[in-house]
Parts: C-alpha cells; sequence; structure tokens
C-alpha cells in the first residue's frame, strides 16, 4: 500500500467521506489512526468505530507478520527474479482475499454486530484497495 493511501468511510446519504488517516507513530507499518472522527458524532458510536479500526489494523498486522515461511518466500522470489510470484501468491494475498471473503460473508448474513450498525446507518467500508491505480 502506497504511503499515502486511506481507508474510508463512505455516507451513503451524500457525498460526504470521511477518511482515515494512516498512523505512523510505530513506523510505515501499515495501521489506521483509531481517533474518532467529528463527522461520525451522533452517527455511529465511539466504540463501534474503535472496534472496527482495531480489527482493520490486527487484519493488517496478521498479514505483515513476519515468519520462516515469509522469510522463504521472499527468498525464493528473490532467487527466481520474482518469477515465483506468477506461480504462487504471497502470505499477504492469501491473507486480504481470506479477510475479504469473511467480510463479504459477514455482509451478505448480517452475522457481524459492527456491520447491522452500519448497515442500520447506511455506512459502509471501503476498502482502499479498490480505489488504487497499478
Amino acid at each position: 500500500m502506497a504511503a499515502n493511501e486511506t481507508a474510508a468511510v463512505q455516507i451513503e446519504q451524500g457525498p460526504k467521506k470521511v477518511f482515515v488517516q494512516r498512523d505512523y507513530t510505530l513506523g510505515t507499518e501499515c495501521k489506521f489512526e483509531t481517533a474518532y472522527p467529528t463527522q461520525l458524532e451522533g452517527v455511529i458510536a465511539k466504540e463501534t468505530f474503535t472496534d472496527t479500526i482495531n480489527k482493520v489494523n490486527e487484519l493488517f498486522a496478521a498479514a505483515e507478520e513476519l515468519s520462516c515461511p515469509t522469510y522463504t518466500e521472499s527468498c525464493l522470489s528473490c532467487m527466481t527474479g520474482y518469477l515465483l510470484y506468477f506461480c504462487m501468491e504471497t502470505k499477504y494475498s492469501k491473507e486480504m482475499k481470506q479477510w475479504y471473503q469473511r467480510r463479504v460473508r459477514e455482509v451478505q448474513q448480517g452475522d457481524e454486530a459492527d456491520i447491522s450498525v452500519y448497515s442500520a446507518t447506511k455506512r459502509r467500508d471501503i476498502s482502499p484497495k479498490g480505489r488504487t491505480h497499478c
């Protein structure tokens, strides 16, 4: 993800968007600020917003976690001139795909509490990945 990307919460009753900025207090790891935006006061509970951002931050932490398989994947890709990535998915891609599929199922089934809160207020979270250009 590029350093200037942000996650957005789109308000469907108008063109307003609330952007959640990246948190660089711990370096360049992918993490979003949990500060409650003033635009959401009275719309979504502060605890719900904070829980949602914490879940997203946990997702990125798990996807970017360094482990033996990650190091092996990186070394093999370097030795093959990164052609290895044509044959296999990265750990990061797998984690993101699994999270996205789980999130889609939750939205369809209405299982998760924060999804029902966001749906009831006609708000939705938007992945910044869909807005990026290669």
